[in-house]
């Protein structure tokens, strides 16, 4: 991320990182930033609906789940 901050697929990564090591709060601003870099990244916005329901942010995990269905995600409908 240091030497390619633009690219959305390090942030989608890192984000996921952090999720499975249940850092959840750190895992949305990475997966923000890979949606902010790339608004139909699928993934990120499931990984990110994820990390909001593990907080308990449920208003928040069905808004990204629902957008996730919109693009076409299986996980999202």
């Amino acid at each position: 991320i240091t030497l390619c901050p633009n690219e959305t697929n390090a942030w989608e990564a890192r984000g996921s990182t952090h999720f499975s090591l249940g850092y959840y709060a750190q895992s949305i601003i990475d997966f923000t930033q890979a949606i902010n870099l790339y608004s139909l990244n699928v993934k990120a916005y499931v990984g990110r609906a994820l990390s909001y329901f593990k907080i308990g942010n449920m208003s928040a995990f069905k808004a990204d789940m629902i957008t996730a269905a919109k693009l076409g995600s299986p996980e999202g409908k």
